[in-house]
């Protein structure tokens, strides 16, 4: 999983809130674009959180619609890559989407299922804190919440490095010769790393389909509720450095556990943000991940935020 932004032309796309470090990516620029006041809404695509991840490092919302709200589609085998919208307000971001979309209103405020964090992975302190704090101040609106510890499924992070990699592979074999140069080298990459069997990638593919149906299970148990969690487990790095950690995989979605499962899911999420926190000498915004469990979950989101 590709944790920045870069282009061969311009170069490494930079945080706003401090150069030195990344806005994350992949769809950085659009990110910052927005958080800039370049313009009100942006379009990008979202494979495995590619619009959220950004968004969050930007103090922005981040919308990823399930497939039946598509703005448009991707290619790629094994990854739900879909199209969204960054925005500085979620109306912005809602006016996209107001075509598909009838008005709707909770009876009844719904449950706040949150999951701080996967039994398999880290959480920033700071980020930490002001998850609960946010929580806090939701309890006034919304008084039913439930801590959840997981999902019902064990870390799929070796499965989903698999099916990336598969996936760059196949765009890096069919792009033409005279084009491969122009390909980010997360994907001519390739090269250099074997190709797996296709027993492991059957075996990946299996592990992507129990997680989304872990996930349909848990909103079939809580047909009510909607899941929040952090949007990133890390605050953001050195810009020009792939991930938090250097790594010589080809892929490594260890990093950041709270986005790609949702795409596998075909869930509707979105992140907001949550709160800055002081980071080095800067206030860094932090994002709140809030899922629903219908396809055409839009609508709660919507309703939830108007």
């Amino acid at each position: 999983m590709k944790g920045e932004t870069t282009n061969r032309i311009v170069g490494v796309t930079r945080n706003p809130f401090n150069p030195e470090n990344t806005v994350g990516g992949s769809s950085g620029g659009s990110a910052v674009a927005i958080s800039t006041g370049i313009g009100h809404v942006s379009i990008a695509n979202d494979g495995a959180g590619s619009v959220r991840v950004p968004a969050a490092n930007c103090g922005i919302v981040g919308v990823k619609p399930p497939i039946n709200l598509l703005l448009s589609a991707g290619g790629q085998e094994y990854v739900t890559n879909l199209t969204g919208t960054m925005s500085r307000k979620l109306l912005d971001s809602a006016i996209v989407f107001d075509v598909n979309l009838e008005s709707h209103h909770f009876e009844d405020p719904p449950e706040i299922c949150f999951l701080p964090k996967f039994p398999w992975n880290s959480l920033d302190p700071k980020i930490e804190e002001v998850f609960y704090d946010a929580l806090g101040k939701l309890k006034q609106i919304f008084p039913h919440q439930r801590k959840i510890n997981d999902l019902g499924f064990a870390d799929p992070t070796s499965s989903a490095d698999i099916l990336w990699e598969d996936t760059a592979r196949l765009l890096y074999r069919t792009t033409h010769s005279s084009e491969k140069h122009l390909l980010d080298t997360c994907i001519t990459q390739v090269e250099n790393h074997p190709a797996r069997s296709s027993q492991e990638i059957a075996d990946a593919d299996s592990v992507r389909t129990s997680v989304a149906t872990s996930i349909s299970n848990f909103f079939a148990r809580h047909p009510k509720s909607i899941l929040v969690t952090p949007t990133l487990p890390v605050l953001p790095w050195k810009a020009g450095q792939p991930r938090p950690v250097p790594s010589n995989k080809l892929s490594d979605f260890s990093w950041n556990p709270y986005t790609y499962i949702f795409n596998w899911s075909n869930s509707a999420t979105m992140t907001v943000p949550m709160a800055n926190v002081k980071h080095g000498s800067y206030d860094q915004p932090v994002g709140l991940q809030i899922i629903v469990g219908k396809e055409d979950g839009s609508k709660e989101m919507k309703s939830l935020f108007n």
